[in-house]
């Protein structure tokens, strides 16, 4: 969930970022646009996203970390809120404790 004092309408980007450490190649990097109401993964190597789902349609999304399912994802917007719910499915190899980085940025691009 991303609480904004100005509305959720004022969020422009959310970043959720599953990794080990604070690094985003070889991890499970999602990033939500909110106009465009798409999801987006990054690839493997961190330099570019394989591609957007619309939440709650039927494709995913993968790299060598995680699938990230549009069937299962949604986004729920309420009062100063935004909550956004990524169905994701983890590979074997990206076993282990992780943490959870979030991010989100408003439409003037400030964090």
């Amino acid at each position: 969930m991303f609480p904004y004092p100005d509305g959720y309408t004022d969020l422009a980007t959310t970043y959720m970022l599953i990794n080990s450490v604070l690094n985003w190649p070889n991890a499970c990097y999602s990033f939500y646009d909110r106009t465009a109401n798409k999801i987006s993964l990054l690839s493997d190597s961190g330099t570019y996203f394989v591609g957007s789902v619309t939440p709650g349609q039927t494709s995913t999304l993968q790299n060598s970390q995680c699938t990230l399912n549009g069937n299962g994802s949604s986004v729920t917007p309420s009062g100063n809120s935004l909550t956004i719910n990524v169905a994701l499915t983890f590979t074997g190899a990206f076993g282990g404790a992780k943490n959870i980085y979030l991010n989100a940025q408003d439409s003037g691009g400030l964090e």
